[in-house]
């Protein structure tokens, strides 16, 4: 195993042990991941400034389509992989007695499921992968209880709307089944933009809504344990 998956491991064993090193976690891996879709965006902006300089030529409109496809994968990652993340958290909340989740709650934040192998005579686990759409609202559903939130997520507001039109976008030019599923559609950079100002506002909204005092004082605790302290001289080398 390579120093860097052990590094990221110990990391994620901190976060098992309380709900303030889970937010440090928590926090951290939102902004690791977010950054290819920062990076697309930038240069979205750069061949959209081309592209609006004058008459567009194909290869300009070309790179604004790469780009924009690009921005729509990284930032549709970047909500998968926090959501993974966020559902790991209500997983260690539970495990340390801090949430009670119901069996199914569980199983379904788990994404996992259970079979029984009628060869080996013995039940199994299995994955269990639930939908992008799925997996959000169950996830912001019970999220932000870990943290002494009562953040709700807004769904009225039409950027919702948006953030279901770009998930169609985004399968549509990954799973290509016609020659316009690979050009820049006319309504992705609006899509694009409507429905990431949705979700960043949304998150926002979350890590300002976070009871900041109990963190405080749990991370106060947290740091006398002799667990911490010797996950962290671990990842210090």
């Amino acid at each position: 195993m390579s120093q860097s998956i052990e590094d990221s491991l110990a990391f994620e064993d901190i976060a098992r042990l309380s709900t303030s090193m889970g937010f440090h976690y928590f926090s951290v891996m939102n902004d690791a991941l977010r950054k290819d879709t920062d990076r697309c965006t930038a240069e979205c902006q750069k061949a959209k400034a081309v592209t609006g300089s004058g008459q567009v030529n194909p290869e300009a409109y070309a790179e604004l389509g790469f780009w924009y496809r690009n921005l729509a994968r990284s930032f549709m990652s970047y909500v998968e992989g926090i959501l993974y993340v966020m559902r790991r958290l209500i997983i260690f909340a539970h495990e340390r007695g801090e949430m009670d989740l119901s069996p199914g709650e569980v199983v379904l934040v788990s994404e996992t499921d259970f079979t029984f192998n009628t060869r080996r005579k013995r039940i199994e686990e299995r994955d269990a992968p639930n939908r992008l759409l799925e997996n959000f609202i169950l996830t912001f559903s019970i999220f932000p209880r870990v943290f002494g939130s009562e953040f709700e997520v807004n769904y009225g507001d039409h950027g919702w709307e948006k953030f279901q039109a770009l998930v169609k976008m985004r399968n549509a030019f990954t799973h290509p089944k016609s020659i316009e599923d690979t050009l820049l559609h006319p309504k992705l950079p609006n899509t694009m933009r409507d429905a990431s100002v949705w979700f960043y506002t949304n998150m926002n909204d979350f890590f300002g809504s976070v009871d900041t005092t109990m963190l405080y004082e749990d991370f106060r605790r947290t740091a006398q344990r002799d667990e911490v302290r010797q996950l962290i001289h671990r990842l210090r080398g």
